[in-house]
This record gives structure tokens, C-alpha cells and sequence, in this order.
């Protein structure tokens, strides 16, 4: 994910984005990049699409990405839960051929893309593909030391434990809880176990 974030922030853009597998926050946080990020509010209005798999057709999808951008250099269309998309497989033709002034981002939640389908060799090939993995329990104290650690707060393995006790595996959940105690705690301080218990539990 910090590899894709990191090339967006650098102008590095691909014409299709495709995110899928079982962990909706990270196909969120890229995604939401994207829409709230490369285009500027003027740009917008005129140059921005958010699709849902269940209302539309493939070709609604090519439809969108092909309009030439207005005042823009680029078009944004985005396909949230394409997971409940039909007629998904028919945008094999376009990531084969995508529109140079168009990105496309398709949002495949909690389902990860069969690889071996001919519409899943399309998307490894032309697509930038990303698979968010579910967390297992055991992983999230680590996970959760270094999301803390990256906002430049210091925190024990034992409190480390504790948040992710309290939250579970839902990294929504958990990041929510996390920015509580970033409120609470300043920069380069400590998050203890007693802040946890009075923040979080």
C-alpha cells in the first residue's frame, strides 16, 4: 500500500488501479487518495465519477473513463464494491487498452480476484493490482506498534497487546480508537497502559 501511496504522491499514476481481498481499510485508504487528491475541487465537478458495482454496466464504466477531461489533464473514475458488479469481466477489453487520460480505480472488497480467469490475467498484466490481506490476530500487535510508531508516539508491546485486545481485527475500528489517543497523547510522547484503559476501554 505505502508503495502505491508513495508513487500517487509523486505524480507516478497508472491508467487502473484494481484493489481487492478480504481487508477493506487498505483498499479505502488508497482509494480515498485518489478521489480526494488528484484532482483539485474545480477539477471535479467535471472530471470525477464514483460508480457502485450494483447500479452499473461495464459499459457505463467505459463510457465514463473515455469523455475527454475538461480543464483537466486526467479523468477519475471510481468503481466502489465491484465486487457486486455483473458485467465486471467486460471491462476486460478496456484495462487491455485503457484511455491515456483516464485512471481508473476498481474497489474489490472482501473477495480476493481469481488470478487464473482470463479477466484476472488482464488486470495483472495492464492493471496496478494490490491484494489487502486480512489481518491475523497475532499480527495486530505489531501492526498496531508500528501505525503508532509512524505518528511518532512510543508505545510498549504490552499496551501494544491491549489495543489490540480491545479493538479486534477491524482496522477501521482500530485506527478510529488510535486517533483518540493521538488526541490525548502529543508528539513523542508515551501511550501507556493506562491510557489505553481510560481512552479505549
Amino acid at each position: 500500500m505505502q508503495k502505491i501511496l508513495a508513487d500517487l504522491k509523486a505524480g507516478k499514476i497508472a491508467p487502473v488501479y484494481f484493489l481487492h481481498g478480504g481487508e477493506p481499510y487498505f483498499i479505502d485508504k488508497i482509494s480515498d487518495f485518489i478521489e480526494d487528491k488528484l484532482l483539485n475541487e474545480g477539477e471535479k465537478a467535471f472530471n470525477q465519477m464514483v460508480l457502485y458495482g450494483k447500479e452499473i454496466q461495464a459499459q457505463q464504466v467505459i463510457d465514463a473513463c473515455m469523455q475527454f477531461p475538461m480543464m483537466a489533464s486526467h479523468r477519475v473514475v471510481i468503481v466502489k464494491e465491484a465486487q457486486e458488479m455483473r458485467s465486471l469481466k467486460d471491462l476486460e477489453g478496456y484495462i487491455e487498452k485503457p484511455c491515456p487520460t483516464a485512471i481508473l480505480c476498481i474497489c474489490y472488497k472482501h473477495k480476493k480476484l481469481d488470478s487464473r480467469t482470463k479477466f484476472g490475467k488482464a488486470i495483472a498484466k495492464n492493471a496496478v493490482l494490490y491484494e489487502s490481506k486480512k489481518m491475523y490476530d497475532n499480527q495486530l500487535p505489531g501492526y498496531v506498534s508500528s501505525a503508532i510508531k509512524a505518528r511518532k508516539r512510543l508505545i510498549d508491546a504490552q499496551s501494544a497487546n491491549l489495543i489490540a485486545e480491545y479493538t479486534g481485527s477491524d482496522l477501521s475500528t482500530l485506527h478510529n480508537e488510535l486517533e483518540k489517543l493521538y488526541l490525548v497523547i502529543p508528539s513523542g510522547g508515551a501511550i501507556t497502559m493506562d491510557v489505553v484503559q481510560k481512552q479505549i476501554g
